[in-house]
C-alpha cells in the first residue's frame, strides 16, 4: 500500500538543504535501489558511522526429516521465559523461506539490532512495549501487529508480561492483492483499513 508519510524537520525539496550551517545527511533506504519501495531518511550525523558491529550466530534448520511432518499440538503457554527479543526466540515452524515462533523475554535489549536477511512481523499476544528505530518511536499494546522491513535498525523495550508471536520471511511481507485496488489502496470491505495503520512516532 502506497501513502506518503512526512515526519520531522526536512528540506522542502529532495537532495537540497535549508541551512548550510546545519546540513542533514540523506539516506535512501530500500531493497531495490531506485526501482522499488523506499524511504528517504535524514540524519544529523553520518548514517554510516557506527561504534561497533557484532555478528550473531546463525541458527541452522534441517526441514528434510519427514518424521517431523505430523500434526502437533503446541502448548506454548508452558514455555518458560528466556533471553531478550533476539536471543530468546523459539522457532516453532519453518522452511527455507519463512520461520514462525514465539518470544517470551526475561531480559531487556541492550543494543540495536538489524536483520539483513529477513523481513519481520510481530504480533503482541500479551503485554506492551516501546519500539525505536530509524523511522521513529512507537508505543505498542496487546493485539498490535508490527512490521519491520529488512535492514531496519531497531530496539524495543517491553513490559514484564510481554509475549510476541513473530515471523521472519525472506520474501516481502505485504497486504494480500485481493485487499488492494489497482492503485494500492485498501478495498472497501477488507478486514483492515488504511487508518488502522499507525506510522507516526510517539
Amino acid at each position: 500500500m502506497v501513502f506518503y508519510v512526512k515526519q520531522g524537520k526536512m528540506p522542502k525539496y529532495r537532495h537540497t538543504f535549508d541551512e548550510r550551517s546545519n546540513l542533514l545527511r540523506e539516506e535512501l533506504f530500500g531493497e531495490e535501489s531506485f526501482d522499488g519501495l523506499y524511504s528517504l531518511l535524514y540524519h544529523r550525523n553520518e548514517p554510516t558511522r557506527v561504534l561497533d558491529v557484532t555478528e550473531k550466530e546463525k541458527k541452522e534448520f534441517d526441514p528434510s526429516d519427514e518424521k517431523k511432518m505430523i500434526h502437533r499440538h503446541l502448548k506454548t503457554s508452558g514455555l518458560h521465559r528466556q533471553g531478550d527479543l533476539i536471543t530468546g526466540r523459539r522457532y516453532l515452524f519453518y522452511n527455507d523461506r519463512i520461520r514462525i515462533g514465539l518470544i517470551k523475554p526475561t531480559e531487556k535489549m541492550r543494543n540495536y539490532f538489524r536483520h539483513a536477511i529477513c523481513e519481520q512481523l510481530f504480533f503482541l499476544h500479551r503485554g506492551s512495549g516501546t519500539f525505536s528505530s530509524v523511522f521513529g518511536t512507537m508505543h505498542l499494546r496487546t493485539g498490535d501487529y508490527l512490521y519491520i522491513p529488512k535492514g531496519t535498525t531497531w530496539s524495543m523495550a517491553g513490559s514484564e508480561d510481554l509475549e510476541i508471536v513473530f515471523m521472519e520471511s525472506k520474501d516481502r511481507i505485504d497486504l494480500p492483492a485481493r485487499y488492494r485496488n489497482g492503485y494500492g489502496s485498501s478495498r472497501e470491505g477488507t478486514p483492515f483499513y488504511t487508518r488502522d495503520i499507525e506510522h507516526s512516532p510517539a
